[in-house]
């Protein structure tokens, strides 16, 4: 078989896009999170949120989907959209029970069913959470419940 002049510069010419095109898609990836990152820092949640919505694909290639759906549920809860934070974390608990940076996860959903007047689910997360935070997360929430009966 014989491949002419052309033919090779045509394939490295598409080797070449394909390459550009992927690092550029990478980049974008990574400034929807950078930007996301800092809505929410400003208090910009609606904005957050919207940054993040496209970065929580589990099946996403990049490596920052965890830390994504994080912070969407996060700018979420900091919107007072806490049925949507709530799904998020919760999902977050099933699609990614290895991430190193579940323990935050049970906590702010502990510290949420506490809002939320959900002892028995606050309480559940804070114990998932195995460390002094956890325990100073239940007295605190504890000692301010009037009427609850266990």
């Amino acid at each position: 078989m014989v491949v002419n002049r052309k033919t090779i510069v045509f394939l490295n010419f598409l080797f070449f896009a394909l390459i550009a095109f992927t690092s550029i898609n990478a980049q974008s990836d990574q400034q929807k999170f950078l930007n996301g990152k800092q809505f929410l820092n400003e208090g910009k949640y609606n904005f957050a949120m919207e940054a993040f919505k496209d970065l929580t694909d589990p099946n996403a290639t990049h490596s920052f989907k965890e830390y994504a759906s994080f912070y969407f549920a996060l700018a979420g809860y900091k919107n007072g959209e806490n049925a949507l934070a709530r799904s998020m974390w919760l999902q977050m608990e099933s699609k990614y029970p290895s991430w190193k940076q579940m323990p935050e996860v049970y906590y702010c959903l502990s510290e949420l069913y506490y809002e939320e007047n959900d002892p028995i689910n606050g309480t559940r997360y804070a114990k998932k959470i195995e460390s002094k935070d956890a325990l100073r997360l239940v007295y605190k929430h504890l000692y301010e419940l009037d009427d609850f009966v266990l």
